[in-house]
């Protein structure tokens, strides 16, 4: 078929097979060569149509199905294309340029020539199959030769893990990874936090935000994920291994593009017994190493998502009186309870080493729940203590100048910081000396972040007083509905709604509990309980029985 020469329109077609050469910007150096064979051929008008990060072996590409769609309507004269390899490889070459001819369009390469005759044809197989020999031939040859270095001790890649540098390699040395002194001295102070105050992830995260220590990727903050992937990376005790992974096909959709899915963007560990181990300069010696891996199997053992056969209504509840720390549920001599391991000073608010022992669980439990159920039924009293503490609030000084007066202060404290860690990062202030003035300086951030948190607080609760009174008694009903006959996930959900914390300390239960405002403030997916609420804090005391609560340091 011929196409109509009234709707005929050539085509610019251009591709890249990766992101790097899109960033790189070899797609416009393809439409810049094309734009000027076009121009010096007087053409004035055509289409341009690209791929960008897309294989030459993939035909599934938007802008090919594109250009295949208006040739097979007839709207196509003419294609140009830098190269055969730019369209596709091998007998999909052949496939793609034959299916064209057949539609009458004219396929251009500015780099070889496709005659439509048999010698030209034999031509474009010869140049497809060549192309694609030479492609597998130097794609065998890299893998076999990183192979090979890596069997001989250098290192392949030019990527090097957290508290190292890459040493390139040069005429007399082989590739090599090189200590960083700065970042090793970070790995070996979060594997002694681990081994001897059994931190775990999320407060080592915590321990290094405080301190203002960059991530591997240079932000702020630290991910648990990314604190355990080094706390379990074999390259700190003296291997790195090379070829522990392979790429594989993405076990789940990672975009809505249907052309984006054949590219292996995942991975799977490769046969230990396929690994090659690269000796490397160590950080860690192994029974550091070991005792740290031996940790982390144990707080997963412990872990709440690996906690099956022990309930704990409290989980993630109660804090430490002193130091603010989380409490964890605990089984051991026969009892549930809740405890709490933190033991670094610091990372405590007060600077003080914390051994705040074990509660037991059950008359905690059964106090915290029967106080908060019973608050709720009787909402009057409620209605009072709030119009008491709001009275309270009423009287405390947090004026404009005040808080003008703590964000200067905190501004002064956080610059302190920085000056702190570029002395240190410039190696004028030795690690010990550093970690003792951010402890310092971090204290006194912290308070002035409370009380700035405080006086918002104060200032939003007697806005929303009124409406806080006026919605108390039917956030009430709401919630007392139905309490007799709720499920352990049901109470549980319930208490992690309106319970801000609660501090055990000599016997006496201090529960702090909130009304959300809005279901921006929930901390569970029970929203239908809180619509339209707005905030009220109530604290409770609640006295054990002596000896009942806590039994002391574990």
């Amino acid at each position: 078929m011929i196409p109509d020469p009234s709707i005929q329109q050539k085509v610019l077609y251009a591709r890249v097979s990766s992101d790097r050469q899109e960033h790189e910007e070899t797609i416009k150096s393809q439409l810049a060569e094309i734009r000027v064979h076009l121009a010096e051929a007087c053409v004035e008008d055509w289409l341009e149509l690209l791929d960008e990060g897309y294989a030459r072996d993939d035909l599934k590409r938007p802008g090919l199905d594109e250009l295949r769609d208006l040739i097979r309507d007839g709207k196509i004269s003419t294609v140009y294309v830098q190269a055969p390899d730019r369209l596709a490889s091998g007998y999909k070459l052949v496939l793609l340029v034959e299916e064209f001819q057949e539609k009458g369009v004219a396929v251009v390469f500015l780099k070889g020539s496709v005659e439509d005759s048999p010698e030209g044809k034999l031509l474009l197989h010869i140049q497809g199959a060549t192309g694609e020999f030479e492609r597998t031939k130097i794609a065998e040859r890299t893998r076999r030769g990183k192979l090979y270095w890596a069997k001989q001790g250098a290192m392949v890649g030019g990527h090097a893990p957290y508290g190292y540098k890459f040493i390139r390699r040069t005429d007399g040395k082989r590739a090599s990874l090189e200590i960083s002194d700065i970042e090793a001295s970070v790995v070996r102070e979060m594997y002694r936090l681990l081994v001897e105050d059994r931190l775990s992830t999320r407060r080592l995260c915590r321990h290094l935000e405080e301190r203002r220590i960059p991530t591997p990727r240079g932000a702020k903050q630290w991910s648990p994920t990314t604190v355990d992937r080094i706390l379990r990376n074999r390259v700190y005790k003296g291997i790195f291994y090379y070829q522990r992974t392979e790429s594989v096909l993405p076990t789940k959709r990672l975009t809505n593009d249907p052309y984006k899915q054949s590219r292996k963007t995942g991975s799977k560990p490769r046969p230990e017994g396929d690994w090659i181990g690269i000796p490397v300069p160590a950080i860690i010696d192994e029974p550091t190493w070991d005792a740290v891996q031996e940790q982390l199997h144990q707080s997963s053992l412990h872990s709440p998502r690996n906690n099956k056969r022990h309930a704990y209504l409290l989980r993630g509840l109660i804090r430490c009186p002193r130091c603010g720390g989380n409490y964890t549920g605990h089984f051991g001599r026969g009892n549930r309870g809740y405890r709490y391991q933190n033991h670094d000073s610091v990372v405590t608010s007060t600077g003080k080493s914390c051994r705040s022992g074990r509660i037991f669980a059950e008359p905690v439990e059964d106090a915290v729940w029967q106080a908060v159920t019973e608050a709720f039924q009787n909402p009057d009293l409620l209605a009072k203590q709030y119009e008491n503490q709001m009275a309270q609030y009423a009287n405390a000084d947090h004026s404009e100048t005040g808080q003008k007066q703590i964000k200067a202060a905190l501004k002064k404290a956080k610059t302190q910081e920085d000056r702190a860690t570029a002395a240190y990062m410039d190696e004028y202030m030795d690690r010990e000396r550093y970690g003792a003035v951010m402890a310092k300086i971090s204290k006194h951030r912290l308070e002035l972040e409370r009380q700035i948190e405080e006086l918002d607080l104060r200032q939003r609760q007697e806005q929303d007083s009124q409406s806080a009174l006026e919605n108390l008694g039917r956030f009430c009903r709401q919630v007392t509905q139905g309490l007799d006959a709720m499920s352990f996930d049901d109470r549980q959900q319930l208490l992690r709604l309106v319970v801000e914390g609660i501090t055990v300390e000599n016997d006496i239960v201090r529960v702090e509990t909130v009304i959300p405002q809005d279901e921006g403030n929930l901390r569970n997916r029970r929203p239908e309980l809180v619509e339209g609420c707005a905030q009220a804090m109530f604290t409770t005391y609640i006295k054990l029985n002596p000896g009942s609560g806590s039994t002391g340091s574990p």
